[in-house]
């Protein structure tokens, strides 16, 4: 049986009232170098990833979830729920593992609010309450978390939860009449959201706003269960990649979310970006050390731009079903629909074709082997599927579990955005052929007139500690190229992010000639970035702006 995720894809409105946590809630703190590492397994197939995290005084193996928000665990007595019909079912037939929460001397009860977090395939509900949790060594105290009694199976066999990484607007804690346990819409339009854990460690200070993470597929001997990877909190995980092959991309407002689950504002809710292109071809023309080309024959491309949520609780990709009908016709044998199993089958040892991601001018190649899930007793199925209408009515895209083991992922809270560079044992990363898109690695490019509308991006310079030492952002140079006039003599503003570079470095790039048009231009710092109280170095947050002199023609 395939699990489709746990992604909400019914985006709440909300009160958007913060819980207010007890009066021992650490203090805000200035920001430390300090994170974390940890180890992801891959369970249930490979299709669910977890990680540990102590509450109270147990430690739980819960599932990683980049698409929802918050951490819950089942406390005893819980009850297993049919998630179409919401009726209960024996406890077996939802495969968690066997801890189960108890009370701890830490443990307060929210008397008057309780937990009920919806997902696409049912809804999770208990307790609410305050917890000290810790993870990767960090505690924070009293975390709001969900102590579940009802739940539908979320199970990879040997956890007992779920840990969200998403933003707090998904949260949902609730206070006063209890809804029906099926009553998803009123668990949506009734909520009250709050800080879920790595929202409050970063916060505190306690570890950069960003995190990372590097799923891995399954070794022959790991059918089940293995090593599955890792999560980094402030940390970048200890993977190879290629360092000249980052991708930035700002988190978008996700399209067609109804103004009624948003109190009709436009706020970021999921880790969603814009998939600038989708490239394929068939295997047999494609070696497993190279990517495809516009020459490859049998080469595809869709340069339709789409939204997509990155998440890491969705095992699949689903992507538009004009795509997905030309790749399933490339497998060999090829993809078929099962309308009883509803499940697009493939032979477990079919040939599936090159597929490729296109991201901020890089090509993201999948290995062919991440585009077939195996779904137990022998039999396998495509790890693409077409995207659905939710519940609410609206198709969401997805980069899964099949996008995320190919890549070294961050998810930035701090800068709305999300960073890729491909993994030296992923699919291989290269630029769009078909594509007017130009790509430059360094600061010096000259784009002139109006060949700046198609300077997509100035990349990022990076430094091996796992800094960035200056990252010029995608939506900064969009700032540029959109207008119908040139930008003689304007400002323009683009965000920088410096992390412990001495004031030698500092003169170093603001004599850097930026040359992005015929006329010179130049850095000029705006903000406090030189060393302060005579420390030759420190963390430094700033914006640069960047002068053009001269006309650059219409773009």
């Amino acid at each position: 049986m395939i699990k489709l995720g746990l992604s909400l894809v019914a985006f709440a409105s909300t009160q958007f009232v913060t819980c207010h946590a007890s009066p021992n809630v650490l203090p805000l703190r200035r920001r430390s170098n300090h994170g974390a590492l940890l180890n992801v397994t891959g369970a249930d197939l490979y299709n669910i990833f977890d990680t540990e995290v102590t509450i109270g005084n147990q430690t739980f193996v819960v599932q990683v979830d980049t698409g929802s928000s918050d951490l819950w665990v089942l406390q005893d007595g819980w009850q297993c729920i049919n998630g179409t019909t919401n009726s209960e079912i024996p406890q077996a037939d939802c495969t968690f593992g066997n801890a189960t929460y108890k009370p701890s001397p830490t443990l307060e009860i929210i008397e008057d609010g309780y937990f009920g977090v919806v997902y696409g395939a049912g809804n999770a509900l208990g307790a609410l309450a305050y917890e000290d949790v810790t993870l990767g060594g960090i505690t924070v105290q009293q975390q709001i978390i969900g102590l579940v009694n009802s739940t539908f199976d979320t199970g990879s066999g040997i956890d007992a939860g779920v840990m969200g990484f998403g933003y707090p607007v998904l949260t949902m804690a609730h206070f006063g009449s209890k809804f029906a346990d099926n009553d998803s819409q009123a668990l949506l339009l009734n909520r009250t959201t709050y800080d879920p854990i790595f929202t409050r460690m970063w916060k505190q200070g306690l570890v950069e706003p960003w995190f990372s993470l590097a799923l891995e597929r399954p070794s022959p001997d790991d059918e089940v269960v293995g090593t599955g990877g890792y999560l980094g909190l402030g940390e970048l995980a200890s993977v190879s990649y290629d360092t000249d092959s980052w991708a930035v991309k700002p988190v978008e407002v996700t399209n067609g979310i109804p103004g009624a689950f948003t109190n009709n504002t436009q706020e970021i809710t999921e880790w969603t970006l814009s998939v600038d292109g989708v490239f394929w071809a068939p295997a047999d023309n494609v070696s497993n050390s190279s990517v495809a080309t516009s020459s490859t024959p049998g080469f595809g491309s869709n340069s339709t731009a789409f939204q997509a949520v990155v998440d890491s609780g969705q095992p699949l990709n689903l992507l538009p079903p004009e795509i997905i009908d030309e790749v399933h016709a490339l497998f060999d044998p090829p993809v078929y629909y099962d309308a009883t199993s509803r499940v697009y089958v493939a032979s477990c040892d079919s040939k599936p074709p090159r597929l490729g991601i296109q991201l901020a001018g890089r090509v993201f190649w999948h290995k062919p082997e991440d585009l077939i899930m195996s779904v137990g007793d022998g039999s396998c199925s495509s790890a693409l599927y077409p995207t659905g209408s939710s519940s609410l009515g609206v198709s969401f895209n997805f980069l899964g579990d099949a996008f995320l083991r190919n890549v070294l992922a961050v998810f930035d809270f701090g800068n709305d955005e999300m960073r890729f560079a491909s993994r030296s044992d992923g699919g291989g990363v290269s630029l769009p052929e078909t594509s007017n898109v130009g790509v430059s690695n360094s600061l010096n490019s000259k784009p002139k007139g109006s060949d700046l509308a198609n300077y997509y991006q100035i990349y990022a310079r990076y430094q091996q500690s796992g800094f960035w030492v200056v990252r010029v952002v995608r939506q900064a140079m969009a700032d540029i190229v959109v207008g119908e006039k040139a930008l003689s003599g304007e400002w323009v503003r683009i965000s920088v992010k410096c992390f412990e570079i001495t004031d030698r470095m500092i003169m170093s790039f603001e004599g850097r000639s930026c040359n992005i048009a015929d006329g010179e231009g130049k850095l000029i710092p705006n903000g406090k970035l030189g060393p302060e109280d005579g420390q030759t170095t420190r963390e430094v947050e700033g914006r640069l702006q960047m002068l053009c002199n001269e006309s650059v023609g219409e773009v």
